[in-house]
């Protein structure tokens, strides 16, 4: 071979390297096989896929692919989601969508206890996967000794990279402030209008890493019943009028559901900042909270979470919300530290009609306050038990009864819903 075709045969080869290398993957064909209402076109842009979208590696299209998926799976709107991703050449990726429906339209009364709230009673209209769309509406209302609200949210709604949602609430409610002694010191009653559109965001495409920011705009008024015996002066503890603020905060998510059973991690970091027009106050609280949770066996599970919070300006309120023992408000604070460690059994499992669990737990908590500062009187000690029965054909729905006992005001708390207390 003389030197001309020597160097033809190079730059040749050199060009077809070149062109090897920045070959795109491209998504060649999506299968999807949906029994029940969701409609392709809603779940192709909710996992931001579509025929012919390219990226740079096989690596990078799995695991985008893969981490929108398992996001949709945590949601548990189906009773059963498959996915697979083959390839028909090293640049050609086919996917292959299986899904069948559960019954998302959950128009729920609402019949709950607390210690905090009382007896409560309601309705909750709830349909998931909104007509097909994936996105969730809800409307509620409902009434208690402390409390009575009505509200509607639209929320799971995707814009581009940022998924949205809009909550517009108005309720009635009773603000106490307890103390470590199991009084009552300082109580009221007031009317709240509120409404806050959040919208989050992934750091990366595929990453577990979420940035979220939510404004929001309140109106406190109707102020009656006002009472005081301690120490904080009413700048402190009422804000009537308008008052604007804003949460953000970063987390990460990468927990999910294996059956009745959670695997994974959740971090989050957030600050909330409120500024009160009226009275020309201010409330910051940043606030920090990491959950784990790991199934050791089909019957057997560890959790635990370690949480904080700080307020450099402004208090906390209902500090005791971490604490299954310890009624909300029974605490307050511009410094608090919690840590939980539980274990769930599966004590009963009646096959295509649910599970019953059992959840021994231990809370203890440090919460500073301007009233009692830092020393004994801050911490606070609970254990108790949950009891958590799972319903089959709702995947998205569970009874809970948690029962945790105070041992510094030697009392009980009794919750007994719909939600996991965490």
């Amino acid at each position: 071979m003389d030197k001309k075709r020597r160097w033809i045969l190079c730059i040749y080869l050199s060009i077809l390297g070149m062109t090897a290398a920045s070959a795109q993957i491209t998504i060649e064909q999506i299968t999807t096989s949906i029994d029940g209402n969701t409609r392709r076109a809603w779940l192709l842009n909710e996992l931001q896929i579509h025929e012919g979208k390219e990226f740079e590696s096989q690596q990078k299209l799995e695991h985008f692919f893969n981490a929108r998926a398992i996001d949709l799976d945590k949601r548990r709107l189906f009773r059963e989601f498959n996915w697979t991703v083959t390839w028909s050449s090293p640049t050609k990726a086919q996917i292959s969508i299986e899904i069948l429906d559960s019954f998302t339209f959950l128009p729920r009364p609402i019949i709950s206890y607390s210690s905090n709230l009382g007896l409560t009673l309601g309705a909750n209209l709830v349909y998931l996967n909104a007509y097909g769309s994936l996105m969730d509406q809800a409307l509620w209302g409902y009434w208690s000794p402390s409390e009575y609200r009505v509200g509607t949210r639209l929320s799971n709604v995707v814009a581009g990279p940022f998924r949205l949602n809009l909550i517009v609430d108005q309720f009635d409610f009773l603000t106490r402030y307890g103390d470590p002694t199991g009084e009552i010191p300082v109580q009221y009653r007031s009317t709240l209008t509120h409404v806050s559109l959040r919208s989050s965001i992934p750091l990366a495409p595929g990453s577990p890493w979420e940035f979220y920011l939510e404004p929001q705009v309140n109106w406190r008024y109707n102020y009656r019943n006002y009472e005081n015996e301690s120490g904080l002066n009413r700048q402190q503890v009422a804000h009537p009028g308008f008052s604007f603020g804003i949460i953000g905060g970063f987390e990460w998510d990468r927990l999910h559901w294996q059956g009745n059973q959670r695997n994974g991690w959740h971090l989050e970091l957030n600050n909330e900042n409120d500024f009160y027009i009226q009275s020309g106050g201010q409330d910051i609280v940043l606030d920090f909270e990491v959950l784990g949770f790991l199934p050791v066996t089909p019957w057997l599970e560890l959790s635990g979470r370690i949480a904080s919070f700080y307020a450099p300006s402004g208090l906390r309120t209902d500090a005791g919300d971490r604490l299954r023992g310890v009624v909300d408000y029974m605490t307050y604070g511009t410094l608090g530290v919690y840590t939980t460690f539980q274990t769930a059994f599966r004590v009963l499992d009646i096959d295509r009609w649910g599970e019953l669990q059992l959840r021994p737990f231990v809370d203890v908590g440090y919460v500073s306050s301007p009233e009692w500062s830092h020393g004994p009187e801050s911490w606070e000690y609970c254990v108790g038990a949950s009891a958590i029965i799972f319903i089959d054909i709702l995947p998205s729905l569970a009874l809970n009864v948690d029962f945790g006992w105070d041992f510094k005001r030697n009392r009980s708390e009794t919750i007994i819903g719909t939600a996991h207390f965490f």
